[in-house]
């Protein structure tokens, strides 16, 4: 496969082009890309992906240029410009399919636009929004920004197809600039270092004069996507200057070093703080007795991705897990950082439950005593008789079939389409799923959950009729509860407080 790594490398190389300055279009650290200073007045741009920043489509905004934004795993903008469209939508490879193509989102360009321009995240399907792109549609845009990832896994053959597949698409566009994110490591893929997140920005080639590259990389506009840690030198083909195919190692003179995931990594700090989250909820969950054995699995998406999650390791109890151990996996099964492997259900039911409702950024599936007990006997679990069974009134569906142990990606999808619109499910015969959009709305719920549960329990054990709140009080109360938006995030801080003085390790 090396000649393969090559070949997708090669398509990566930049160019310099003469007599055309640069510019930084967004801000100083992620978010921000660097272009031609040869933009036409008012292009418009289509801005595919956004993330917790947006500097880009607002400094393009600024400049007088219309943009498009698309995004469909998002609520609502990070920001806001008069100069913005955004479209809850996401972009899709199949006419007529059900996330519009390429083409089809560009119907929705201003009449008689010339020469507009392009931002995409590469990621996942997107890869193949590129290599089935229609080269006169890709030929209007004048210049392309895109910040591919995952590249660390050239050396795997089917992504590596996929892959060439997506840079051969853009054979009328030259690569002008590079940058890697640092927010991603760099990997020695089949003896060649590659890093993995990469932005590169084209320029259709019969717009420019080009020449070899001169350029190291990064450059005076460049800077680090992660403020925290230093940019990453591209000191290696096909980015600096003078390296070629001639210049690489021979196979069995190949560089040897540990594999990405085995890289010690140094995480955003929003990332660390999520990190931090859910090794307190996973050792406060063993605290209260919320565990059974190694084979419960708590996850919650990355900030600003839409198909990476952390989750605990499997062979680790609750009370072991700390925030560095938390491994971050994909969507297609790859463990991406950390060392071990997610329980084999964990990912089955985790992954498949992200990508099928955007909504769930946290997962967190127990086998609770008292919820799992009302999960086994007959007809709905709860009865809304007591007041903290009130906070999950209308949230809460129960799966009725039970299948044995979830592993595969059929009985994954079958419990995410099971939820529908709800927080919580009921696994019937298994245990319960409590979703949420943070980690401390999730494990609020987790806990208060089995609270109600246990209360209702006890109250059933004594043989005497339960009495259920009125309907219209439940739902009142239910109501009240709903709007208490801050309280969870308290819980999280006070649990967090005790486990610094008492187990200050889970933070490492």
């Amino acid at each position: 496969m090396r000649h393969k790594v090559v070949e997708a490398l090669r398509l990566l190389a930049p160019s310099d082009v003469a007599g055309v300055p640069k510019i930084r279009i967004g801000g100083p650290h992620d978010g921000g890309y660097v272009m031609l200073d040869c933009l036409r007045a008012r292009a418009p741009v289509m801005s595919f992906g956004i993330g917790p920043s947006m500097t880009f489509d607002l400094d393009m905004a600024g400049r007088g240029h219309p943009v498009l934004m698309f995004d469909h795993t998002i609520e609502r903008l990070p920001d806001s410009d008069d100069g913005c469209t955004w479209f809850r939508e996401g972009i899709g490879h199949v006419p007529g399919g059900a996330l519009p193509t390429l083409a089809e989102h560009m119907a929705k360009l201003p009449d008689g636009a010339k020469d507009p321009l392009l931002k995409l995240d590469v990621e996942g399907a997107e890869w193949d929004v590129l290599s089935h792109a229609d080269p006169a549609v890709l030929a209007r845009f004048s210049q392309i920004v895109i910040e591919f990832h995952d590249l660390a896994q050239l050396a795997e053959p089917a992504f590596n197809a996929r892959a060439l597949r997506a840079l051969q698409a853009l054979g009328a566009f030259a690569p002008i600039h590079v940058h890697a994110n640092n927010f991603a490591d760099l990997a020695l893929v089949e003896g060649l270092m590659v890093a993995d997140v990469m932005e590169v920005t084209y320029v259709r080639r019969d717009l420019v004069s080009l020449r070899p590259s001169a350029t190291s990389y990064p450059t005076p506009l460049d800077s680090p996507c992660f403020a925290g840690a230093e940019d990453t030198l591209l000191w290696f083909f096909p980015f600096l200057p003078g390296s070629t195919e001639a210049t690489l190692p021979a196979d069995d003179n190949a560089l040897s070093a540990p594999a990405i995931r085995h890289r010690p990594r140094i995480d955003p700090p929003d990332l660390w703080e999520l990190r931090c989250d859910l090794a307190a909820s996973l050792r406060m969950a063993a605290r209260m007795g919320l565990h059974e054995g190694i084979c419960n699995h708590f996850s919650a998406m990355l900030p600003g991705s839409a198909n990476q999650f952390l989750v605990n390791r499997y062979g680790l109890a609750f009370a072991e897990a700390t925030a560095s151990s938390l491994l971050i996996c994909d969507f297609d099964g790859n463990v991406l950082h950390g060392e071990g492997e997610p329980e084999a259900t964990a990912f089955f039911i985790h992954a498949r439950l992200h990508k099928s409702l955007p909504r769930a950024r946290v997962a967190l599936h127990t086998h609770m005593p008292y919820a799992t007990a009302l999960a086994m006997v007959e007809g709905e679990p709860l009865v809304w008789a007591g007041q903290s069974a009130l906070k999950f009134l209308g949230r809460t569906v129960v799966d009725p079939d039970y299948n044995g142990l979830a592993l595969d990606e059929a009985e994954g999808d079958r419990i995410a389409a099971s939820m529908g619109d709800a927080d919580i499910v009921f696994l019937r015969n298994h245990g319960v799923m409590v979703t949420g959009r943070t980690v401390a709305a999730a494990f609020d719920d987790l806990y208060y959950l089995e609270r109600a549960c246990e209360a209702q329990v006890l109250a059933m054990s004594t043989g005497r009729k339960l009495c259920p709140v009125p309907p219209e009080i439940a739902q009142h109360t239910a109501t009240q509860m709903r709007g208490d938006t801050g309280s969870a995030a308290l819980h999280l801080a006070s649990l967090r407080r005790r486990l610094d003085r008492e187990e200050p390790e889970y933070a490492r």
